[in-house]
């Protein structure tokens, strides 16, 4: 099936006014090959560390210490090199902008993210492969620390920001090791993954990918919210994730963001067409997910309501492909009456003389949630090491 079969993108690009005949700026045939030389030649670096066998989430704190011991030669320093190397590109105060488009819709766009972006797309088998190989969202056990990572990732982003060594810079190099110790522990596999003849582990492509459905999934997810970002908003918002894009790893010359918003749907868009089509592993990820919600440790969301929030971002045909169960009438409703709640979120930060307030209001309600959270995991991983 097409991907024109899986989502209504006539219908999408018509609500946000992005021309239908957009073509994509990028190819995405050889990207499937190329992988991030400085992130991988960095990790090999320290590989060998106690501190990173341990635990890959804390590789960055043992290179930078290298780093300062001086332990390190130029093609293994190459990665923070670059990263401190701001492009000229850059324009902060647009990324700042950007910053607060996050900010004003920040409910509805985790939402988007959770229930749209992630458990739809599930969808790419040999990515999916490589989720099963390590364990990462597929056991339970291990989902709520990889969702917790990479909600910190967005979360210091847009509270700390992104200069080099802020929070927020730190945290988003934290997860492009955290990519090269997988691209590093696949190729130690004795049984080779599905096409990997092929194609690289968290490649080029899969890394666009991965950006383009936290940035124009997320425009688009918001139409499902009757939630409409301004074109100004749009391009604020598809410039700050261009620069995370450059951070986590994803080559500049290939990356779609550099073009603007409407380019970004069309690549979506193709994206989906080369490398969507969801199978078994799709399903058992995607319910894996909606199921691990409901025995989170604080304010666990029950598995019909999970299942009728996805299914309302994700089209029929996707939904069944994914074997996700029809909700009843009472958790559909339940899901509206939450949409309608996201929709009101948004209006009230939009509301001239409170949104700055509202604003200011989440940002600090959102970073005590996020220590409490990492706190909380803290004190799990130490109790389950006695």
């Amino acid at each position: 099936m097409a991907t024109s079969d899986w989502f209504d993108y006539t219908s999408i690009s018509r609500a946000i006014r992005v021309p239908l005949d957009t073509k994509c700026p990028i190819s995405f045939d050889h990207l499937t090959k190329l992988s991030d030389p400085a992130a991988d030649i960095a990790f090999k670096a320290i590989c060998n560390d106690e501190r990173v066998v341990e635990d890959a989430y804390g590789a960055l704190e043992v290179l930078l210490e290298k780093e300062e011991l001086g332990e390190l030669n130029a093609d293994e320093s190459q990665l923070l090199v670059e990263a401190r190397t701001v492009p000229e590109w850059v324009d902060w105060d647009i990324v700042n902008h950007g910053r607060e488009v996050y900010w004003k819709h920040v409910f509805a766009i985790q939402s988007v993210l959770l229930y749209g972006s992630l458990a739809g797309g599930f969808s790419i088998p040999r990515v999916n492969d490589v989720l099963l190989a390590t364990g990462y969202l597929s056991h339970r056990r291990h989902i709520n620390r990889r969702l917790l990572q990479t909600g910190k990732m967005v979360h210091d982003s847009m509270y700390h920001g992104l200069q080099p060594g802020s929070e927020g810079w730190r945290s988003v190099l934290r997860v492009r090791l955290l990519h090269a110790s997988v691209r590093h522990r696949m190729s130690q596999r004795i049984a080779p993954l599905r096409n990997s003849e092929e194609t690289v582990v968290i490649n080029q492509a899969d890394l666009i990918g991965t950006l383009l459905g936290f940035q124009a999934s997320v425009v688009a997810g918001l139409t499902h919210m009757w939630t409409y970002m301004s074109p100004a908003d749009r391009e604020s918002y598809t410039h700050l994730w261009r620069y995370i894009g450059y951070l986590v790893g994803v080559d500049e010359r290939y990356n779609p963001l550099q073009y603007g918003f409407d380019k970004t749907l069309a690549a979506l868009r193709e994206y989906l067409d080369l490398y969507f089509s969801p199978d078994h592993t799709s399903s058992q990820l995607s319910t894996t997910l909606l199921s691990s919600l409901s025995e989170a440790p604080k304010n666990p969301t029950p598995y019909s309501l999970a299942v009728a929030l996805s299914r309302r971002f994700l089209d029929g045909p996707l939904a069944e492909a994914l074997n996700l169960p029809q909700p009843s009438l009472r958790y559909r409703a339940a899901a509206y009456l939450v949409f309608v709640f996201l929709w009101l979120t948004s209006l009230l930060a939009s509301i001239p003389g409170l949104k700055t307030t509202v604003i200011a209001g989440r940002k600090r309600r959102m970073e005590g949630m996020m220590n409490r959270m990492i706190l909380n995991a803290s004190h799990a991983q130490k109790e389950k090491a006695t």
